[in-house]
């Protein structure tokens, strides 16, 4: 039972890291895209669920994320945690 529980930690530990890093890199090229293109601020997201904004102008530019960055870091966590529920194929034997 602990191994299993620890298992569970560990799947939803990944999946919080994995998920976080590809919510960074999707907010990094958003930004980056909007920075070169010189675009007003603009909002991308899925749906109504904004993921980052990225500006560029005269006065300077930037990016920032939006709440629905937290998406990308709880899809991860529940992905890791399903993962590490299922039942694993015992070896076949020689």
């Amino acid at each position: 039972m602990t191994a299993r529980v620890v298992a569970i930690g560990k799947g939803i530990f990944l999946g919080w890291l994995l998920g976080s890093l590809i919510g960074i890199l999707v907010v990094l090229t958003i930004g980056t895209i909007c920075i070169a293109a010189a675009l007003p601020p603009t909002t991308v997201g899925l749906g109504p669920i904004p993921i980052a904004t990225g500006w560029s102008n005269a006065s300077g530019y930037g990016l920032h994320s939006e709440w629905g960055m937290a998406l990308f870091t709880i899809a991860g966590m529940i992905v890791g945690a399903v993962l590490a529920i299922r039942p694993r194929p015992l070896p076949a034997s020689a």
